[in-house]
């Protein structure tokens, strides 16, 4: 674009402003901002007007919730979440994000999942943990450089965010691939997969843990892991009746297929 075309255009902003049916545009300010949180950006080109929220200053660098669910190797329950060494003295397991809405440096991220695929040693925080992250297929290339970014800890250089903490847990992060990310979940149990149908890179399903004789889940809160994910009120714990991971490039080449082992479900919300 020339800069005597943008110029006009921005010079004809407030009829344009008038005449737009911004809902087209996805326009979403940080969930629960004030306008006094954060700072608008106008973004004209050709054909799309767009506001974002901006990352510089004190504004929110990123903000968005949704649902997580955890599923690992470990025995019930996974010891990581009462900061104790796992079974076997290793643990390989996933982190599921469903992204409800939100945005991550100006980009919406509505309605993307995200997965952290880990392994580690002994001490979660101490023992050089690896991880393959994946981002579903849906996304747009804007979405998926933002949302790589965030979860490599990538956005703040001091690396002293809630995402920046979470890469404490993660560890390194060793690559990340597109794929199909598909999540079911009932009041009860659920199913992750990660690939394709025929022959998937992730498949696990659980239900809700409860004690014997109880009706409701085990429900847990300040947990060793609250901080990292962010979690939003409490976990309920969860039976992993089936897991199966088959990702080389993590230590110990990523092959994992077990039973009745642990799981955690909750709502999230990261913000910076």
């Amino acid at each position: 674009m020339s800069i005597l075309r943008e110029v006009r255009l921005l010079a004809e902003w407030d009829q344009v402003h008038e005449a737009t049916n911004f809902d087209h545009y996805r326009i979403l300010p940080p969930i629960g901002a004030y306008a006094s949180d954060f700072t608008q950006t106008t973004l004209v080109t050709s054909t799309t007007i767009r506001t974002s929220s901006s990352h510089r200053g004190d504004g929110v660098t990123y903000h968005f919730r949704g649902h997580f669910i955890e599923a690992c190797d470990c025995f019930e329950l996974c010891p990581c979440w009462v900061d104790d060494s796992p079974d076997e003295g290793h643990c390989t397991g996933l982190v599921v994000w469903e992204i409800e809405e939100g945005t991550i440096d100006g980009e919406p991220v509505d309605g993307r999942a995200v997965a952290a695929v880990t392994s580690h040693g002994p001490a979660r925080r101490d023992s050089r943990a690896t991880t393959v992250l994946f981002i579903d297929d849906g996304a747009e290339n804007t979405q998926y450089t933002a949302i790589d970014k965030a979860f490599r800890g990538d956005l703040v250089p001091d690396r002293q965010d809630p995402l920046g903490v979470l890469m404490s847990v993660t560890g390194t992060v060793l690559e990340t691939v597109t794929a199909p990310i598909a999540v079911r979940t009932t009041s009860g149990g659920w199913s992750i997969r990660i690939g394709d149908v025929d022959c998937p890179l992730v498949s696990a399903h659980g239900v809700a843990l409860s004690f014997e004789g109880e009706t409701e889940p085990l429900e847990m809160n300040h947990t060793a892991l609250h901080r990292e994910l962010r979690i939003v009120g409490s976990s309920t714990a969860q039976r992993g009746e089936e897991l199966r991971i088959a990702v080389p490039a993590l230590r110990g080449g990523g092959y994992i297929e077990a039973a009745a082992r642990s799981g955690m479900r909750g709502g999230f919300e990261y913000r910076y």
